[in-house]
């Protein structure tokens, strides 16, 4: 975990600051496996592979999502036998159904597989013809073009999925903190920024009742997430928080109606938590690559947006 993360993280509990409590394993300055407690209600978070796992109950987190935590930790080589007593010291005590990651399909994503489509049959053409659109006017040049040119001093991601926008906007500012429910998605999108300039970390925490500190992004991205929660309102109303004055909020979603039969719920939603919205692009494609014979193809409303204050 970066030093420097300590100044975007809560207590889930209280709101208070935390502080290093326990370390098990480092590398350089990085703290890879420990845990952090809160300084006022002593309340502590494990974090595993340098991520800390900022969710309501990391016992029953960790107990419930063992197997994935575990193989997502040997995915990145990060494994250690203070991984594992971590773990399982944070889990003790918990019977909880086993659980999986949701998001095996990350790997399939990441690795862009091409579908297997005869040349210069109508299919090839009308795939090429999308692919070229989702290069040109798809869902990573359409938030890009919404960031415009300004470099941010802090740019908070949340659902990275893949990690297919996190190299790009890690280019765009000084330090990118990566927040999903699943340490496999982190870790991968972490890996994904690679040699990039700014500092990246990662979090582990859920997007409706994500406690962080106040004013700590000059800019929140969340491409295809809000319609995946059950209280969109919720993260709306953190992310609210976490952003500066007239930083940026930049979203997109194949179904801003957010099971409604309005298409106009997710702008009106918005509107009344006091955000302002500043520009607006509807029928972005996006390609989701499944297999060589499986895709889908989504076409995505985006929204840039700021706070009123």
């Amino acid at each position: 975990m970066r030093p420097w993360l300590l100044a975007y993280l809560s207590c889930q509990e209280c709101s208070g600051e935390l502080e290093l409590a326990e370390e098990s394993e480092t590398r350089d300055d990085d703290l890879i496996t420990g845990s952090l407690a809160c300084s006022e209600c002593e309340l502590a978070w494990p974090v595993l592979g340098g991520v800390p796992i900022m969710v309501a109950d990391p016992g029953e987190y960790l107990a419930g999502y063992r197997e994935s935590v575990l193989s997502s930790l040997v995915e990145e080589g990060m494994a250690s036998a203070s991984a594992l007593a971590l773990v399982d010291e944070f889990g003790s005590g918990y019977v909880v159904e086993a659980r999986r990651y949701a998001d095996d399909w990350t790997e399939v994503e990441a690795g862009a597989a091409t579908p297997e489509l005869p040349k210069g049959t109508p299919a090839s053409e009308n795939y090429s013809a999308l692919v070229q659109a989702n290069e040109t006017s798809g869902l990573q040049a359409t938030v890009l073009r919404m960031m415009g040119a300004q470099h941010h001093d802090s740019i908070i991601e949340v659902g990275p999925g893949a990690g297919g926008l996190s190299p790009l906007l890690a280019a765009r500012c000084d330090q990118l903190v990566l927040v999903d429910s699943s340490l496999r998605s982190v870790l991968r999108s972490q890996r994904a920024c690679g040699s990039a300039k700014a500092d990246v970390a990662g979090v582990v925490g859920d997007a409706e009742t994500l406690e962080m500190a106040s004013d700590c992004a000059s800019a929140v991205v969340a491409a295809n997430l809000v319609d995946l929660l059950d209280r969109p309102e919720r993260f709306l109303v953190s992310v609210s928080r976490w952003l500066v004055r007239k930083g940026d909020f930049i979203l997109s979603t194949p179904e801003p109606s957010l099971g409604t039969e309005s298409d106009h719920a997710l702008r009106e939603l918005m509107e009344s938590l006091e955000f302002k919205l500043d520009a607006e692009e509807d029928g972005v494609p996006w390609i989701r690559m499944h297999s060589a014979r499986y895709s889908q193809l989504y076409w995505l409303q985006a929204l840039r947006a700021s706070i009123l204050r």
